[in-house]
């Protein structure tokens, strides 16, 4: 039987914000998600996340592929072959997303 750790998650968790900083946390939250509905609502807007997220999977293949430990057990070396293999496939996904979408510009190079 595991161990309950919900106790000591619990220091793992934000404070609770009161007076300015929490009315700031929740005007930055509407902010951010009405920036966000309006990127969604346009092809310009929907290309640019998609090329944010594409930068983000290529950077952590490139992280990946550089990761040699001189002497790793083979239950690590399979969980790294997965996890690249998972990035790559995400990264063309969002590389064939972008081309859908008429992108011209090189992914890896943001506006």
């Amino acid at each position: 039987m595991l161990p309950d750790i919900a106790p000591q998650l619990d220091c793992l968790q934000p404070p609770q914000l009161r007076g300015w900083p929490r009315l700031q946390a929740q005007l930055v939250d509407r902010i951010k998600r009405a920036a966000l509905r309006q990127l969604h609502v346009s092809a310009a807007g929907e290309r640019l996340l998609l090329r944010i997220y594409l930068i983000g999977e290529e950077a952590t293949e490139q992280t990946l592929q550089r990761e040699l430990i001189a002497e790793r057990p083979e239950w690590l070396i399979r969980q790294m072959d997965q996890h690249l293999a998972e990035e790559q496939r995400h990264a063309r996904v969002f590389a064939t997303a972008l081309a859908e979408r008429g992108a011209t510009q090189s992914a890896s190079e943001p506006d």
